[in-house]
């Protein structure tokens, strides 16, 4: 019985050595060199040659390469707007790199195809092209841009609903389709593309030259493709209503400033004075009524009765 035992246990020893190896990882233990059959796996010096001739090289299956099915690459393709597209590139310009191909790709070419099977909105787009871009290689900014853009709805006879599909393409263009390169374009030409909850709030300026990003100043968020877009073209296609809006902001440095502005109204007319209000109220008291919330008393946001 104790010799049958000490065999069973040098057997045991021996199988359990050959697993352990099989097993793979850093164990310490030498691996065996190609078609060397039973030759020193314990490391001791000897030859631990067996005579029977097999190569045990436990050819077995248990080949744990991991190879599950999850196949979970993290791709991101969801559709949120991560910005950017096979057109864009922070190397690229915005306008004469990306925009072309950004409007010829699968993801901007259905919202170009929208407008332009929209005579309305083909003639808008087309008067914008050449009227206020010069060819799409060098558009106005600001203040000429909504004037030029007003002009070309007068002349287009462009309702809302057709601002709207024209909005829509350089949304798609400026606010993801090409983000990347354009991202430096968004504080001036594209408020727009800024994220409405994060723009009226206490934190964000109401008016501020010096905002970018996502702290963009709601007053040139909600204005310029924002929520009062329709009510500050309204304005800025209205020569009267430009010239109040100059004659009212040059009375903010002089303490007689609402005598002052009472003339400036005056002067301009009612027609110009009801646009002037609705684009004003529009976004300080409506659509940035937490981030300019210190100027509703200048706004008379108290009487507006336009709030949504």
């Amino acid at each position: 019985m104790k010799k049958q035992n000490l065999l069973l246990i040098l057997a045991l020893t021996l199988l359990t050595g050959v697993a352990f190896i099989g097993c793979g990882g850093d164990s310490g233990a030498p691996s065996l060199p190609s078609g060397d059959a039973d030759s020193d796996t314990d490391g001791d010096g000897d030859s631990d040659s067996d005579g029977d001739g097999d190569t045990d090289t436990d050819a077995d299956t248990d080949a744990d390469t991991d190879s599950d099915t999850d196949a979970d690459t993290d791709s991101d393709s969801d559709s949120d707007p991560q910005g950017g597209s096979e057109c864009d590139g922070a190397d690229l310009d915005c306008y004469s790199d990306c925009w072309g191909c950004a409007l010829n790709s699968t993801q901007c070419a259905p919202a170009l195809e929208a407008c332009m099977n929209d005579s309305t909105c083909s003639d808008y787009y087309t008067c914008k092209e050449e009227e206020c871009c010069g060819g799409n290689s060098d558009c106005l900014t600001g203040d000429e841009w909504e004037t030029c853009m007003a002009g070309c709805a007068d002349s287009t006879g462009a309702t809302e609903a057709t601002k709207d599909l024209y909005a829509d393409i350089d949304k798609c263009v400026a606010c993801d389709a090409c983000s990347i390169s354009c991202a430096q374009n968004q504080k001036e030409d594209f408020a727009m593309c800024a994220d409405a909850g994060k723009v009226n709030t206490v934190d964000n300026p109401c008016y501020d030259e010096d905002a970018t990003g996502d702290e963009v100043a709601c007053f040139s968020w909600a204005g310029w493709g924002g929520t009062c877009t329709a009510a500050t073209s309204a304005c800025k296609g209205d020569d009267a209503c430009t010239e109040l809006e100059s004659c009212v902001n040059d009375t903010w440095a002089f303490e007689d400033w609402e005598a002052q502005q009472e003339v400036c109204f005056e002067t301009a007319g009612a027609a110009a004075t009801d646009l002037y209000w609705g684009y004003m109220q529009c976004i300080y008291c409506d659509a940035c009524d937490v981030a300019c919330a210190k100027d509703a008393g200048s706004k008379n946001c108290d009487e507006y009765t336009g709030k949504k």
